[in-house]
């Protein structure tokens, strides 16, 4: 941890920076998410993911609800898309996996 006094800390990529309001430290962390700026990007990488890590990070790329079983987590996904609609991406999970994916009342609902 580094106290932060208004000094440069300088970020290199894959990294990030997390700093305590109370304790006024500061520290670097290595980013192990590869969809950790998706929200901003819209790039989502998946490699043998699990539905439910797939789901988790399209809701916070693209501010949606998701509602799905737990069976999906073993059913993995090894896809990238780029500035796809959640719309198209559904379709694709639906198909690679034979599932049913509804959106009601703004909820996009899986069922197996």
């Amino acid at each position: 941890f580094i106290p932060f006094n208004g000094d440069r800390i300088i970020v290199e990529k894959n990294q990030k920076v997390i700093h305590n309001l109370t304790s006024g430290l500061t520290h670097i962390e290595e980013i192990a998410d590869q969809n950790f700026l998706a929200w901003k990007t819209k790039r989502l990488v998946f490699t043998e993911a699990g539905l439910d890590k797939v789901f988790e990070d399209l809701m916070l790329a693209y501010h949606i609800r998701i509602e799905w079983p737990e069976e999906v987590s073993d059913k993995k996904l090894t896809a990238r898309f780029e500035n796809d609609k959640p719309e198209t991406i559904m379709a694709s999970i639906e198909l690679l996996f034979g599932v049913s994916i509804k959106k009601i009342n703004g909820i996009y609902k899986v069922n197996l």
